[in-house]
């Protein structure tokens, strides 16, 4: 479903009022690693500090977050006290 959302939200990210566009950028950081490309472009372009500041958070988060290597889907662990297999 975020997934989904993407396309509306960066749209509202180039063409909402400041503080919708800085709505935006927050939900933007939710949906993962595929929204980088809009925040970029938004906080290339955007003046307004609100949603700058919005911007660069959600880039933070999404840079913090770990994502899996290209191709893992899982890990698996050795079983050892503790974990079960």
């Amino acid at each position: 479903a975020a997934a989904t959302a993407l396309p509306d939200l960066a749209r509202l990210l180039e063409r909402g009022a400041p503080k919708t566009r800085a709505r935006a950028a927050t939900a933007l950081g939710f949906i993962g690693p595929e929204a980088i490309p809009a925040l970029r472009f938004a906080l290339s372009r955007d003046a307004d500090p609100e949603v700058r500041a919005a911007t660069l958070a959600a880039l933070a988060t999404l840079q913090a977050t770990p994502q899996p290597a290209p191709g893992l889907s899982r890990v698996t662990l050795p079983a050892f006290p503790g974990n079960p297999q």
